[in-house]
């Protein structure tokens, strides 16, 4: 069985709560739904009391009874009858619709059996609410009736005398009307409701002391609400009765609709539960609400009047069995309101008990649940509800108790007949006797009294006592042949057994045997052989008894119940796999029969995931015919739910099982498979877009390794080349070409192309030859291949319009797609062809290239359809897919997948199993080659760190032949940068100016993974012609670091002819000299925001006189924003000087790049950038946008309102974080180590507390001299990322510290113990929180008034990290705390303050989110008080509560206290 979320001792316990009725006057559901609340959603949450030892009575015996985890049931009384068959049976399909199975894969089946069965659950708590109680048990009849009226109401005590005579009158006055009470004399409890901002709390008290004086102080109750003020109304988070407030009716337009109060409960359970999804056939409620002849609606002309028909009281039909002959729908039939469906006599008054008026939205009412209930409101219930117990309930239990207990012990020896007593004496009889009860019992019978008093017992925890009644009365049913007494009580007394787990005694597992049959076969109860089955098999379950549950599933299925066979057959099913050993086979096939009982009850998804369980234990087994009616099933199920995509997976696998082994269907069955088949892939081809590649189709089988290619190569010579930039010569350095080679390596492998030799030429490619190499065709040739097909099904098969699939690159853009018809390539169509079935057939296909450019055969696409029926064709199965006609043939595909001959050279090679490379279907088609050249414009000689300094590029083509495709790539992408844009005419000489910061309305840190050392420059249409020029802009940037730099480019063109594409190479020198040195420290602020401040230090390290003038700073972060209200003042760094910075940030939601929120640590490079930038000049100068466009894979800037406009500040910011491997791999001279383990994704979602990842950009500009020995301004920008809190980054290196020696040890000490693996360490796990207290500065108190003085604290509880905490508060006292004091004022805070109320609470925050606590400080004198004193310390949610750790963060905080002195009155 699936693991449920309630143990077994809980389901019981929950299906036989004490059930209370609520009735309440329309005032009081006023004062409720003030809150969007009635009044019964409104104590619920509160119902469950887990006080141990404080609810106690005193059982016959008078032994003291302890009741443990009393939760209760409160039920409205308009709403407490049981709804209509046909109207709980919808109610039961659609609560296992509404619960959906787990999500599933990719390939749409779930990766695993789910661990528990949501849906299962809410049906069988559904069946548990919908069920009627029966008239042989007392468990779940109403112990007590709560009144409830207002106090604002004109005659409180009239109301509550109506209410009071109402439930008489319901109990006693109707003819069913004591079969829903418990007894007689029920506990009747009065409730005064108050609203708090309506009515004066003097006046409710008043009227509450006249309903004490009324009824009595122990059975009344004065409950206050609404006493939250309009402007700290807010939702409650999590909100408590979200799981208790029904769906509200609404009316056509969508507004709610308002209840006279009047209706039936047959009508508000109709319309409060109206099914999403309507079945065909069946009748539904009304559409529309009428009003009652008595209500204040009708008295007015507000509605229009609602006939009252009377209907015979008929017995309450089980919602699981069929609906009775005869019955009258529930639309047809409307009973008057009494509560039990009878005719309430139109001449007697008028009581209007729970009346609903819900609030309209469109008028402005509330929009959340409690809005008006503030903390103290919650806090008064729960005192209501404990108070109701222990003042009311409880002593009416035990008095209850010790009636029943003189009545079951006053009896007579004697029994009632003398028929009667012979049977007791002679012989008992036995279930199945009799056909029904032929004994009927009165109220007060001795054994309804004993059954009473068992019920009572259980339901309030007394399993000892429960149990001997229940073995009580058990005797005497069986005595008397009451069959359906004797089945309760033999269910009831195994149930108190279990629950009692008492002291060796074994479970009698034989009483609820013995229930189960009783009820089945005497009864002919189906609705209670469920229930006991239910709990029975949790019994079962929870002693690992799990074939015998699986049995008694099985029991219980039914063909005229397929919703509840469905259900009980796939827990079946779980109880076989949980069973030891497993039983996977009965568990697959048990799943087989639950998922086709969902599809027959019309639970399609239940049905599709019930089968998609089961294949995954058949599959793989070889069980074709299981294989192939699953996949079928799956097949259509999923068509049945519009998922094209899945059925088109299942049914394609139902053919490639055929293709792979041999199948034992009839050519007939096959015919059907393929029919279906072809059906869903139109409906598939129907829903995709226009132009989308055609589906892989799972037949004919192709066998790729058997494809032959011919080509007729044509190889050329490459043209000359020159170029002009320093190329490479005689001067380069051995040691260098190692990097040049790499540096093309790249290259290539950004081309797709391979770097090879000359190599012989092959014209019949197949799988016995050298196919390493790609072969080379010339334009216009056509090349041939052969493909070997076979039809594996026993029926024939037509293909047509067959051609070759293939993408082709074109050498000036890259055109690529599959379509066979483009101007650049021709793929050859074959009209026709027929495969025999189980024939194997050659078929011949042609494709001719026009032009240059990389062509890859992928495959080939054909139309497939069935060629004709087969001779001995057998009459097609009944089912959906047999009505349908042959459909047309659909457009597939299948792809060519080969390999090379299997190497052997080697020993490793022998001893296993490798394969050469295949390169057959690569073709090259080749033509004249081209010329580049490079040359440069303004290349400095020096520049000053972090100088950006433009460079233009000329690149010329002298060839013969286009460019087709341009890369440029350089061992040191952090030095420049390549604008691909063309500049404009009056920019390309110009010198970068500062400008705003990067505009990242897109931009995160991954787009620097991007750039790499390999760019590919954009050409125009048609390629750089030969004798064509290209102008572009090179950006450098110096390094943070002085000394000579290398200044290294490699240039590779790719042209249309034979050989390996153009390379250029340049190598330069740079000299960088010292600018300015930045370091940067976060620190984190305190105050109610989340923020850091960075400290900036800018030193002025240069050589020439000229003072560096800090333009502007940014900041760069996926988690933080600048605050650009803080001021920062402008500086100006002169040689020698140090200038100090301070910004503020402030935490933000993290956003990726997809767009959704993100708190996974590991993708933090994909996480958005909030960049935002302060100007510390007024001269700042803005970049021209304009002219510098953006092409290729760059980042755009976004439509920030604060963004880097400028080209190349962005390229620079994003590169400063770009990571690469090295160039050339390091020559190992030893066994290196292991690398180290990424961090666990819990240890950095707390390491994320002290982890800042802020990268400051700061721009600035001075004076300087260019080649010509004219003054100019050059500009710069220096990065330094802040990584961790208090943790200093410096664009130069940090001078190493010396680590002191250790001391000189005799006896070495014991290590300590290593930390725990992948988890932060002291430095990150006590700064995870910090607290803020908010409170008012100063507090005037009259102390002469009153002595002590009650300050309201508010602590602002911080979560850094991106884990959930949960933080504990310690109030202690002011002394012990005076150590961490450093405020100037700490010599006179006074001691003298006490925390009262709550001392150590603790509450769970959200990743990233804040909380807020509520305190209290009490003194007794005026002075100066520390608010901040308290300890803080947390653990992650969901881990021990001793593992705490204390943090680290305090914040003092005074007030002070002042007295107010009262001016004497006048004489």
């Amino acid at each position: 069985m699936a693991k449920c979320a309630q143990t077994a001792a809980q389901f019981i316990t929950e299906a036989f709560r004490p059930r209370i009725a609520v009735m309440s006057s329309p005032e009081v559901e006023a004062i409720c739904m003030k809150n969007d609340l009635t009044l019964t959603e409104l104590l619920q949450p509160f119902c469950k009391v887990n006080q141990d030892g404080e609810f106690q009575y005193r059982d016959p015996l008078n032994s003291l009874v302890t009741v443990r985890d009393l939760h209760l049931a409160l039920d409205d009384w308009s709403l407490s009858a049981p709804p209509p068959a046909h109207v709980a049976r919808r109610q039961l399909a659609e609560c296992v619709a509404q619960s959906l199975p787990p999500p599933t894969g990719d390939d749409g089946a779930p990766a695993e059996r789910p661990e528990s069965a949501p849906w299962f659950e809410a049906w069988r708590q559904r069946l548990l609410q919908v069920e009627p109680p029966g008239e042989h048990e007392f468990a779940r009849r109403y112990v007590a009736c709560v009144l409830a009226v207002s106090s604002a109401a004109a005659a409180p005590l009239q109301q509550l005398q109506q209410l009071a005579q109402h439930q008489h009158q319901q109990q006693h006055g109707q003819p069913a009307g004591g079969a829903r009470w418990f007894s007689n004399n029920v506990l009747i409890y009065h409730l005064l409701v108050t609203d708090s901002g309506a009515t004066p709390v003097a006046s409710a008290e008043a009227v509450f002391e006249q309903v004490k004086s009324a009824y009595g102080a122990h059975c009344c109750h004065h409950l206050r609400l609404n006493s939250r003020r309009p402007e700290h109304r807010e939702p409650h988070q999590p909100d408590p009765w979200a799981g208790y407030v029904l769906r509200r009716p609404t009316n056509l337009d969508g507004t709610p609709a308002q209840l006279s109060g009047t209706e039936t409960p047959v009508e508000v359970a109709e319309l409060i539960s109206l099914p999403s999804l309507v079945v065909e056939g069946e009748l539904s409620s009304p559409s529309h609400l009428t009003t009652h002849p008595l209500s204040p609606e009708a008295a007015s002309g507000a509605g229009s009047p609602l006939p009252v028909r009377a209907v015979a009281s008929a017995p309450a039909l089980s919602p699981l069995g069929p609906p009775a002959p005869g019955a009258v729908p529930a639309a047809v039939a409307v009973p008057a309101p009494g509560g039990d469906g009878t005719v309430r006599d139109p001449a007697a008054p008028e009581v209007l008990v729970n009346r609903v008026s819900y609030p309209s939205q469109q008028a402005g009412g509330v929009q959340g649940h409690g809005m008006c209930l503030s903390a103290s409101d919650l806090d008064r219930i729960t005192i209501f509800i404990s108070e109701m117990c222990i003042r009311g309930l409880m002593p009416h239990v035990e008095r209850q108790m010790r009636a029943l207990s003189d009545v079951v012990n006053n009896r007579k020896g004697v029994s009632r007949s003398l028929i009667s007593a012979t049977k007791r004496w002679f012989g008992g009889n036995k279930p199945g006797a009799a056909a029904a009860n032929s004994v009927i019992y009165s109220h007060e019978a001795p054994e309804i009294q004993v059954r009473r008093l068992g019920d009572l017992a259980f339901m309030f925890g007394h399993y000892d006592l429960a149990y001997q009644a229940y073995h009580t009365a058990k005797r005497d049913f069986n005595a008397d042949a009451a069959w359906l007494h004797f089945a309760g009580a033999v269910e009831m007394a195994a149930l108190s057994v279990f629950l009692h787990g008492a002291h060796g005694k074994p479970f009698p597992q034989h009483y609820l045997d013995q229930a189960v049959t009783t009820y089945l076969d005497t009864c002919r109860m189906p609705n209670y052989a469920l229930r006991a089955t239910l709990f029975s098999t949790e019994c079962l379950k929870d002693r690992a008894q799990f074939t015998e549950a699986a049995l008694q599933f099985i029991r219980l299925t039914a063909e005229d119940a397929d919703l509840k066979s469905a259900l009980l057959l796939e827990q079946a099913a779980h109880c076989f796999l949980n069973s030891q050993p497993p039983a996977l086979r009965k568990y697959a096939f048990h799943m087989i029969l639950s998922g086709h009982r969902f599809s027959k009850a019309g639970q399609r998804r239940h049905a599709l995931r019930a089968y998609k369980q089961a294949a995954q234990v058949y599959e793989g087994h070889g069980w074709r015919l299981a294989d192939d009616h699953i996949a079928f099933t799956l097949g259509r199920q999923s068509e049945a739910l519009q998922e094209h995509e899945a059925a088109r997976t299942a049914l394609g696998s139902l053919l490639a099982g055929a293709a792979a082994v041999e199948t034992r269907q009839s050519p007939a069955q096959q015919a059907a498979f393929v029919r279906e088949y072809l059906h869903v892939i139109r409906q598939c081809d129907s829903s995709s877009a226009p132009g989308a590649r055609p589906p892989q189709l799972p037949v004919p089988h192709l066998l790729s390794q058997q494809t032959r290619v011919l080509v007729s190569p044509a190889q050329q010579p490459p043209a000359d080349g020159w170029t002009p930039a320093s190329g490479a010569s005689f001067a380069d350095e051995e040691e260098d070409n190692a990097k040049w080679f790499r540096l093309e390596e790249l290259c290539l492998e950004r081309l797709g192309q391979n770097s090879v030799p000359f190599k012989p030429t092959i014209q019949c490619m197949s799988d016995k030859t050298n196919n390493r190499h790609q072969p080379r065709v010339p334009a216009s040739e056509p090349v041939h291949v052969q493909l070997v097909l076979r039809n594996p099904l026993r029926v024939p098969l037509e293909l047509s319009d067959l051609r070759l699939q293939h993408t082709f690159s074109r050498t000036e853009g890259g055109d690529r797609g599959p379509d066979g018809t483009t101007p650049s390539v021709t793929a050859h169509t074959l009209s026709r062809c027929t495969l025999e079935e189980n024939a194997t057939q050659e078929v011949t296909l042609s494709i001719t290239a026009h032009e240059p450019g990389d062509l890859t055969i992928l495959g080939y696409e054909f139309s497939l359809s069935l060629a004709a029926a087969p001779a001995d064709s057998e009459p097609p199965p009944a089912g959906p897919g047999a009505a349908k006609e042959t459909p047309p043939a659909v457009r597939g595909c299948q792809p060519i997948t080969v390999r090379g001959r299997r190497l052997n050279g080697t020993k490793e090679e022998r001893s296993g199993v490798f394969y050469a490379e295949d390169k057959r279907l690569q073709l090259r088609v080749e033509e004249a080659s081209a010329q580049l050249q490079l040359s440069f414009c303004g290349l400095p000689s020096s520049l000053l760190c972090g100088q950006i300094h433009p460079v233009l590029v000329r690149l010329t083509n002298s060839g013969r032949r286009p460019l087709l495709r341009l890369m440029v790539a350089t061992p040191d992408p952090h030095l420049l940068a390549l604008e691909l844009s063309p500049p404009p005419d009056g920019e390309r000489w110009s010198q970068v100016r500062g400008g705003p910061p990067p505009a990242a309305g897109r931009l995160c840190w991954a787009q620097a993974a991007r750039l790499g050392r390999v760019t590919e420059v954009p050409l125009p249409e048609g390629g750089l012609v030969p004798g064509g020029c290209l102008l572009r802009r090179l950006w450098l940037r110096a390094p943070h670091a002085d000394g000579p730099r290398p200044l290294e480019l490699l240039v590779c063109g790719a042209a249309p002819g034979p050989g390996r594409p153009r390379l250029l190479r340049h190598a330069g020198r740079l000299l960088v000299t010292p600018s300015a040195a930045v370091s940067v420290r976060p620190s984190r602020s305190v105050g109610p925001r989340q923020s850091l401040h960075l400290d900036i230090q800018v030193s002025g390290v240069q050589p020439s006189a000229a003072p560096i003038v800090l333009e502007r700073v940014a900041v760069a972060a996926p988690g933080w924003r600048l605050d650009r209200t803080a001021p920062v003042d402008a500086a100006e760094v002169q040689r020698g000087e140090t200038a100090y910075l301070g910004v503020v940030v402030d935490r933000v939601p993290v956003r990726t790049a997809a767009g959704d929120g993100s708190t996974n640590p590991t993708a933090a490079n994909d996480e958005l950038l909030n960049i935002g930038s302060i100007a510390l000049t007024s001269d700042s100068p803005s970049m021209d946008h304009k002219s510098h466009q953006q092409g290729g894979d760059h980042p755009q800037p976004g439509d920030s309102d604060s963004g880097l406009s400028e080209w190349p500040c962005v390229q620079f910011l994003l590169r400063h974080k770009l990571q690469l491997p090295p160039l050339l791999p390091p020559q190992s001279s030893g066994p290196t180590g292991a690398a180290p383990e990424p961090p666990s994704a819990e240890g950095a979602a707390l390491a994320a507390a002290v982890r800042v990842d802020a990268t400051v950009l700061l721009q600035w500009r001075t004076q300087g001299v260019d080649a010509a020995g004219r003054e100019t301004t050059v500009y710069g920008q220096h990065h330094v990322t802040a990584e961790l809190l208090d943790d200093s980054s410096a664009t130069y290196p940090s001078a190493a510290e010396l680590e002191p020696l250790p001391p000189v040890t005799i006896i070495p000490s014991r290590p300590p113990s290593p930390p725990p693996p992948h988890w932060p360490g002291e430095g990150v796990m006590d700064r995870l929180v910090t607290v803020v207290p908010l409170h008012r500065p100063a507090v005037n108190h009259n102390f002469d008034r009153k002595r002590l003085c009650v300050i309201p604290v508010t602590m602002l509880v911080q979560n850094h990290s991106r884990c959930d905490l949960v933080v504990h508060l310690s109030t202690v006292p002011v002394g012990s705390s005076s150590s961490r004091r450093s405020l100037p004022y700490s010599s006179h805070i006074s001691s003298d303050l006490v925390w009262v109320g709550r001392t150590h609470p603790h509450v769970t925050v959200a990743a990233g989110g804040s909380a807020r606590l509520p305190l209290a400080a009490a003194v007794t004198r005026p002075g100066l008080y520390d608010l901040g004193s308290v300890g803080v310390a947390c653990r992650r949610a969901g881990a021990e509560a001793t593992d705490l750790t204390e943090q680290s963060a305090h914040t003092e905080s005074a007030v002070v206290v002042r007295r107010l002195v009262e001016t004497a009155r006048a004489e």
